[in-house]
């Protein structure tokens, strides 16, 4: 899991990811490449939203947390598909304050 990051209900947070190839270069899959987020009791705040490319195997996605959203530990998976193969990421964490 990536290190926990902090960000206040009403505000938005930036989620990046990077996809690589096997060899670890750069790739930008063929199919989509998308984002889903889940609040504190396990609940889809997001789902699998679309995700930006902005460069080669580069993507981010601009989350904006509820201002009535539960403060605890939140989890966002990234998922991306290409030729019928699908790949997830481990989650990332925020904290919601």
């Amino acid at each position: 899991m990536a290190a926990l990051r902090t960000v206040r209900s009403g505000n938005a947070i930036i989620v990046t990811a990077s996809i690589t190839n096997p060899a670890g270069a750069a790739y930008s899959p063929s199919g989509a490449v998308t984002l889903t987020i889940l609040d504190p009791t396990g609940a889809i705040a997001l789902d699998a939203a679309s995700m930006t490319a902005t460069g080669v195997g580069a993507y981010s996605y601009t989350f904006n947390v509820p201002a009535a959203a539960a403060h605890g530990i939140w989890q966002g998976y990234v998922n991306a598909s290409d030729a019928g193969v699908q790949s997830g990421s481990p989650a990332t964490a925020l904290f919601i304050a």
